[in-house]
């Protein structure tokens, strides 16, 4: 019979273990971040330092484990043997989640999310050259495709001399049939999974199946489901190999290490020499850069010319008030041009977050609070539309995407200081059944990836002025259910659009894409259509004025020829 002694001792874990604990931490430590008692006696002290660690490990497993529990076991993994397109779109955009948790941006998000101190992640200044992570936590992310190469390296043997290998390993043990078929079971998939590691490097590259393999859900694939999924997964994946390159370089996602590092590739200097310099991109906003509509050599550029800064909330600056005169609905509690025109007041109602009614005690802000999903997205590049947001997870209808920010610039400003492409007028009172709006919002140079969802007579998505905070926001709602992969849209309004500027969605009930249909959907139209209408009445009228007095003329000299 063990001592306890040793019990105590093999709770440890160590450094190379498969759910990648520090250390000298034992299980129970992981999950409840501070140190166990001793049967009987008092929880020890724990050393300066070591909480941050406690709290830190834990944060990595939380990371690691979400949203998946158990993936073998779950309802996508069984969904997808049922040749569901959803399914293998689900398994996609939970491949994406995975990378987002791994890297910097979604450590980041824990960090603040668990309240841990913030030198827990490290600045970006201080990036080193293999990521922008901590050792400690990046090492365990370059364990998972080490490994993944070391299944590789055993797979480029011959198949038929594993197979007899495996049949002859398994029939020397004198094992149960039951036990046996399991055995054989376990072994074949094995196989299977190193064949597919295989085959997957040689048809997507080593960069990309770097990049995947720090993804829970694309290891749990590689052996838990069938070869037809498989297929409809990595046709999948292929599609969207320049999305998934760029999201994972931009949000500083270590790929290279594990590839430089592992013996299998160190007599390939050519290949350590392609994945130092070639196909890099630095660290960056995922909000900065867009994906082309067609591969090429290096899929990302700017998104703009000038520079765009990102930014969470509306800036407010009087200075670009005190010229202009005071707008005829600007709120009569508020002094003009000193106060902020977006300041929440109580008769706005409550806040749409916390139901508080209060404005002090409110601080509920759309960048920080749960209720706004804030989604996976990215900036891709449409023919014919220019510049668009694609969603890269599904979301459900009435969800809160994100607030519209920007600078707030006078409603009736001089037209070289107006944004007729980013600019949006803003009314803290809409659903009161009227548009009388006091203040724009110009997200040109400030703003955020809201700026780019374009216009469709058909759209997914919406925008609402809502109270939030101490503010009222411009917010994006999901008006129905939205696949991933599927581009985000507004309905931009009929006022936006003239017989100049035409609308190019596509859709079969655009209501803006001629100039017919702009002179009969949009109030500029109408009214030019009403007064082309009194015009040609005015015309006819006049025609038929001269016509009766042209007869009168005609008459009278007849008359008078007559009498002659």
């Amino acid at each position: 019979m063990r001592s306890k002694s040793f019990k105590q001792k093999t709770s440890k874990t160590c450094l190379g273990r498969k759910d990648g604990t520090p250390k000298g931490l034992s299980k129970k430590i992981i999950d409840k971040g501070q140190p166990t008692p001793k049967k009987g006696g008092k929880r020890p002290k724990v050393a300066e330092g070591q909480e941050l660690m406690f709290a830190a490990a834990s944060a990595f497993q939380k990371s690691a484990s979400r949203p998946h529990e158990d993936l073998d076991k779950s309802r996508l993994f069984q969904s997808i043997e049922t040749a569901d397109d959803d399914a293998t779109t689900q398994l996609l955009s939970q491949i994406y989640a995975d990378l987002h948790e791994v890297s910097f941006d979604g450590l980041t998000k824990y960090t603040k999310d668990l309240k841990l101190p913030p030198f827990w992640v490290p600045d970006p200044a201080d990036a080193s050259d293999s990521g922008w992570l901590r050792h400690s936590v990046q090492s365990r992310l370059i364990l998972h495709t080490q490994e993944m190469f070391s299944v590789i390296d055993d797979a480029y043997t011959s198949a038929d001399d594993r197979a007899v290998a495996i049949f002859n390993a398994v029939n020397s043990v004198r094992v149960s049939p039951d036990k046996h078929r399991r055995v054989q079971s376990m072994a074949w998939k094995e196989e299977r999974r190193r064949l597919r590691y295989r085959d997957f490097a040689a048809s997507h590259g080593w960069m990309m199946l770097s990049i995947v393999a720090n993804s829970r859900a694309f290891r749990t694939a590689g052996h838990a489901i069938e070869s037809e999924s498989w297929s409809r997964l990595t046709q999948a994946i292929t599609k969207n190999s320049h999305s998934l390159e760029m999201f994972a370089k931009i949000r500083g996602l270590d790929w290279q290490t594990a590839l430089i590092n592992h013996p299998s590739l160190a007599n390939r200097p050519w290949l350590t020499k392609n994945i130092q310099s070639n196909y890099e991109l630095k660290p960056d906003s995922p909000h900065h850069r867009i994906v082309p509509s067609e591969p090429t050599v290096l899929p990302m550029r700017p998104s703009q010319e000038h520079d765009q800064i990102n930014i969470n909330d509306i800036v407010f600056d009087p200075n670009h008030f005190t010229s202009k005169p005071r707008p005829a609905y600007w709120p009569s509690s508020l002094h003009y041009p000193v106060d902020d025109p977006t300041t929440r007041l109580i008769s706005y109602g409550a806040c749409a977050l916390c139901n508080n009614s209060e404005y002090a005690n409110c601080g509920c802000h759309p960048s920080t609070h749960r209720a706004v999903i804030r989604p996976l997205v990215e900036l891709i590049q449409i023919p014919g539309k220019g510049v668009g947001v694609r969603a890269l997870q599904p979301i459900r209808e009435g969800a809160i995407l994100h607030e519209y920010v920007g600078v707030l610039i006078p409603i009736n400003a001089d037209p070289k200081d107006q944004d007729i492409v980013y600019g949006m007028a803003f009314n803290p009172t809409p659903q009161r059944g009227f548009d009388k709006s006091i203040v724009s919002i110009s997200s040109m140079r400030y703003g955020n990836w809201t700026r780019f969802i374009n216009h469709s007579c058909a759209s997914n998505a919406l925008f609402r002025t809502l109270p939030i905070g101490r503010r009222m926001r411009v917010m994006v709602l999901a008006r129905r259910d939205i696949r991933f992969g599927e581009e985000l849209t507004i309905d931009y309004g009929n006022q936006y659009w003239t017989e100049d500027k035409l609308c190019k969605c596509g859709e079969p009930e655009c209501k803006y894409g001629t100039r017919k249909a702009i002179a009969k959907n949009t109030p500029g139209g109408r009214r030019r259509r009403q007064e082309e209408i009194a015009a040609k009445e005015s015309a006819k009228k006049r025609r038929i004025e001269e016509t009766e007095a042209g007869e009168r003329k005609k008459r009278k000299k007849r008359k008078k020829t007559r009498w002659w």
